[in-house]
């Protein structure tokens, strides 16, 4: 059984995702780093959703995410439109490319990082 669970977790299939948030992070998202989300991360597959939560304000940012441990909560979710995934805390995510355009929203795109290290050591 551990085998078929090891085995199960390298089959990762990578999926697009969005967060919005109301707040322009673009100075803590520099290109190259790596970020670790400490908490529960909501994102959904569906761009409107995720600028409905403040990405569509010239504060806020647009996460552009290629995600492959995100899980489908939709049919748990009291919102089934928002299509929500989550991201577990400990994820790690690479950071692609941060583009700031003055009268919109920051968009900061987003690789996830696949490790067998525990996030802390």
């Amino acid at each position: 059984a551990h085998e078929k669970m090891r085995c199960k977790q390298q089959e990762h299939t990578t999926v697009q995702l969005y967060r919005g948030i109301n707040k322009d992070l673009t100075a803590q998202y520099k290109k190259g780093s790596t970020i670790t989300w400490w908490s529960v991360s909501s994102c959904t597959p569906n761009l409107q959703v995720a600028k409905n939560f403040g990405a569509a304000s010239s504060c806020g940012t647009l996460f552009v995410i290629d995600a492959q441990t995100a899980v489908p909560i939709q049919a748990l979710s009291a919102y089934q439109s928002e299509e929500e995934y989550v991201l577990a805390p400990g994820t790690q995510l690479k950071v692609v490319e941060t583009v700031k355009k003055s009268g919109s929203a920051a968009r900061v795109t987003l690789r996830e990082v696949l490790t067998n290290d525990p996030p802390i050591t």
